[in-house]
């Protein structure tokens, strides 16, 4: 059996840009799918705005703005138990992402003493 060569430092590289772009192209899509939920809810189309909200969470289901947004048509709809669940996820998305900010703040710090 042939042995596995190790991965090149070129081939790494490689594989980081590309991974780099993938997440690039993600966030772009993420961001048009989010100006197009906001722009049909400046404009009370909460038809269209639910859906285009649900777009942005099959894209990006952590995604704070979409969370709430869903959170608030649910609960006008009565859905209340789908609001909670909404609203959960938003606020235990947003204690993960302040922790993992505190954390990057943390190493800033004792990375520049």
């Amino acid at each position: 059996m042939p042995r596995a060569r190790p991965l090149t430092a070129a081939a790494f590289a490689a594989a980081l840009v590309a991974a780099a772009a993938a997440f690039a192209a993600d966030d772009t899509v993420v961001n048009g799918l989010v100006r197009n939920a906001w722009y049909w809810q400046a404009r009370a189309r909460s038809d269209k705005a639910e859906e285009a909200w649900k777009q942005v969470l099959e894209a990006a289901p952590d995604n704070p703005d979409a969370l709430a947004a869903i959170g608030s048509f649910n609960a006008r709809a009565g859905r209340l138990q789908q609001a909670r669940e909404a609203l959960a996820t938003r606020s235990s998305s947003a204690l993960a992402s302040d922790r993992c900010s505190r954390k990057r703040a943390s190493s800033r710090t004792t990375d520049a003493s």
